[in-house]
């Protein structure tokens, strides 16, 4: 058996081509491939193939497919080339490396970058050489790619492009200049602005004497960033410009590092940060928010010299760390020169974050500075001729983030935070999920078949969470532990049982510490009014109603609600015609609040205890 992806998709066994024809079970194919020897679970294959808009019968659909694909790769065939299922519900392509050409790359490209590693530069060049052969043109040329399979793609494609990169890196140590010139030249105008193939190809010319063509190769490679607003050539090719041009005789030696750069601009190029965490392969229901996202990061844009900035804001649970996560590993490739991940939960400011930025950079400790703002100073300069992402997670105030902004138009920064903090940034607001996107992604953490069981009970376990991402992850866990069949009866203790808060806090989520953050920045005042909210009756309600419930004019209780909005505590819902807001509380605040007011009074809070006995006896 033999499974070929390093180009169009193709599957062989004794010289039988056993490729699929009809497009759909090929796209599952390549999925299994590309993950071969890993469970694949079937709701990442709906959501491969129909993203967002999966048919009532797409678990039937996918089941057809797996059925014909197995004519193929049978159950029972042995080790390899068997499709066999998985728990939770999925599929795994069991293929020994050998046979698939993906195996083969992966490993020549390993082995070929340990010899160039250690200086054996002649077998470097030769396994790289090997690598890339088996390449036979774009990965998956002929395969249609759902969102999932497009990142793999990107992925691979950004390996085969470090390999040549390693191969050519190689052929100029060993004085190979002549060989390469040409296959530079063509890298260079599909990657008008990749830095590292233009400082090849420079070198090489050079070598080549042929001086003035490495002169205009520089020259129009920084007409080529300033055109796209993207600054200036980094410090270490301009000191390979100014070594072409006064001819340093450094530059004929084949070797791997012929010009000798100041320590800062040694440090400024020394390594390309990749701190973004994993992906979540059940990300559902928010292609809107993400494709904002993106947009703003790298769509083009007049004339600006200010950095882009994008925050996403939400109630807690919502999925904006999760949003943020799949953007910036989506426009990664538009910042090749590095991205940088801090979460900020708990900090009164950045702390330590920009020290860690700056290691990740490639700066020695005894060169970062002590002070706060020079650091930040030093991590501007660092990003000011490189296309860099910046991600800051769960922020809370504008002095935890300042400090880690680029201020060049070329970078990019998601900020994740309850509200907006910077005035000067873009604000993508995530909504809490409707019962039916809720479902979807309910079928994707615990399967089709549980779901199908009782869907009023997962229309229940969605509405008790709110619509939460978080919530709703936090149950599947707990269905992971419960036996088959147990479903329902799950549900009837998350929804009845009268511990919603305990039932559905669970690993790194906790309901009450994630709505405690916020009610913490409240008075003493403003919390008693806020439990107080929790007994008006389900839906919507004005400053009127909040003011009639604590006794307070209408006006007071018109900036206690905004007040409680800015923290995500409660959310306005509508603006009346006589511009009157209408607030909500989100489901699980509301339980929150409530369990305060019944601890309160529980502990004999006498002024709580009046407060609810009238509004009961209103």
């Amino acid at each position: 058996m033999s499974i070929r992806v390093l180009g169009n998709l193709e599957v062989s066994d004794d010289g039988r081509d056993l490729t699929p024809t009809a497009p759909k079970p090929r796209q599952i194919l390549a999925f299994l491939a590309l993950r071969h020897n890993q469970p694949v679970r079937i709701g990442e294959l709906t959501e491969e193939l129909w993203g967002e808009g999966a048919p009532p019968s797409a678990l039937p659909t996918v089941q057809t497919y797996i059925y014909k694909l197995r004519k193929v790769f049978p159950e029972e065939g042995g080790p390899i080339g068997a499709i066999r299922s998985t728990k939770p519900q999925g599929y795994r392509l069991a293929v020994r490396p050998e046979d698939i050409d993906l195996c083969r790359f992966e490993a020549l490209a390993a082995q070929g970058r340990a010899r160039l590693g250690a200086g054996e530069l002649p077998a470097a060049t030769r396994i790289l050489g090997q690598a890339l052969a088996l390449w036979r043109g774009p990965l998956l040329g002929d395969v249609t790619t759902g969102d999932l399979l497009s990142a793999q793609v990107t992925r691979l494609e950004e390996l085969r492009r470090q390999v040549l990169d390693w191969r050519i890196e190689a052929d100029l140590a060993l004085g190979r200049h002549a060989e390469v010139v040409g296959e530079l030249k063509m890298l260079s105008a599909s990657h008008p602005l990749e830095e590292s193939v233009h400082a090849q190809l420079i070198l090489a010319l050079h070598r080549c004497r042929r001086r003035f063509e490495a002169l205009d190769v520089y020259r129009r490679f920084r007409a080529g960033l300033a055109a796209e607003g993207a600054g200036q050539p980094s410090p270490r090719l301009r000191a390979l410009h100014d070594a072409v041009l006064a001819s340093d005789p450094r530059l004929d030696s084949p070797a791997p590092a012929p010009v000798q750069v100041s320590a800062q601009a040694a440090a400024s190029e020394p390594r390309v940060p990749r701190q973004l965490p994993a992906d979540l392969p059940d990300f559902s229901c928010r292609s809107s928010a993400l494709k904002a996202v993106e947009r703003q990061l790298v769509e083009p844009r007049e004339a600006s010299t200010a950095v882009r900035i994008v925050t996403v804001t939400g109630v807690p649970g919502v999925g904006k760390s999760v949003l943020a996560v799949r953007a910036a590993h989506r426009v990664a490739a538009h910042f090749p020169d590095g991205q940088f991940h801090a979460r900020l939960t708990g900090r009164a400011d950045a702390g330590d974050v920009p020290t860690r930025f700056l290691l990740a950079a490639g700066f020695a400790a005894d060169e970062i500075p002590a002070s706060l703002d020079e650091q930040s100073t030093l991590f501007r300069t660092w990003c000011a001729s490189r296309r860099v992402l910046v991600v800051l997670d769960d922020a809370t105030t504008p002095e935890q983030i300042r400090p880690l902004l680029p201020a060049s138009p070329q970078c990019g920064v998601i900020v994740t935070s309850r509200i907006p903090l910077l005035p000067d940034s873009e604000v993508v607001r995530l909504r809490s999920l409707d019962v039916g996107e809720g479902v979807v992604l309910l079928a994707k953490l615990v399967g089709h078949s549980r779901i199908s069981q009782d869907p009023a009970a997962a229309e229940s376990i969605v509405r008790a969470c709110g619509g939460l991402p978080k919530a709703l992850r936090a149950f599947g866990r707990r269905l992971s532990d419960v036996p088959a069949g147990g479903f329902r009866e799950l549900s009837s203790k998350i929804v009845d049982g009268g511990r919603l808060l305990d039932e559905l806090s669970h690993g790194d989520f906790d309901v009450r510490a994630a709505y405690g953050s916020s009610y913490g920045g409240l008075t003493p005042a403003e919390r008693g009014a806020f439990r107080l909210l929790s007994l008006l009756p389900g839906g919507e309600f004005g400053a009127a109603e909040a003011g009639d419930l604590l006794g307070r004019p209408s006006a007071d209780a018109e900036k206690l609600l905004e007040k409680l909005a800015d923290l995500q505590l409660v959310h306005v819902v509508r603006c009346g015609e006589d511009g009157t807001l209408y607030y909500s509380f989100h489901e699980l605040a509301r339980v929150y609040a409530r369990e305060l007011l019944d601890r309160l009074l529980v502990g004999g809070d006498e002024p709580a205890g009046r407060a609810l006995v009238a509004h009961r006896r209103g």
